[in-house]
């Protein structure tokens, strides 16, 4: 059996900083939206899951053409 996965991102500073962003696997349930570091690592101890971090969206480069793609919006070339 594969090994869950829990993904999350760092949201500011504090103790609770830690958002859950996905679960891959396992039945799991978060009923926060933000988690302490130790929080985590004793969900992961007791679930032996693994903890994915992701960077938040501000700190990834997207290109301008893939983005609109995502967001439905379709690129028109200039034909004179």
């Amino acid at each position: 059996m594969a090994k869950s996965k829990i993904f999350l991102r760092e949201n500011g500073s504090g103790r609770y900083r830690y958002g859950i962003i996905a679960v891959q696997g396992g039945d799991i349930h978060f009923y926060k939206d933000r988690l302490s570091k130790a929080e985590l690592e004793a969900i992961v101890r007791e679930i032996d899951a693994e903890l994915v971090s992701i960077k938040a969206e501000e700190d990834i480069e997207i290109d301008e053409g893939e983005q609109a793609a995502e967001q439905g919006e379709e690129e028109y070339e200039d034909v004179e």
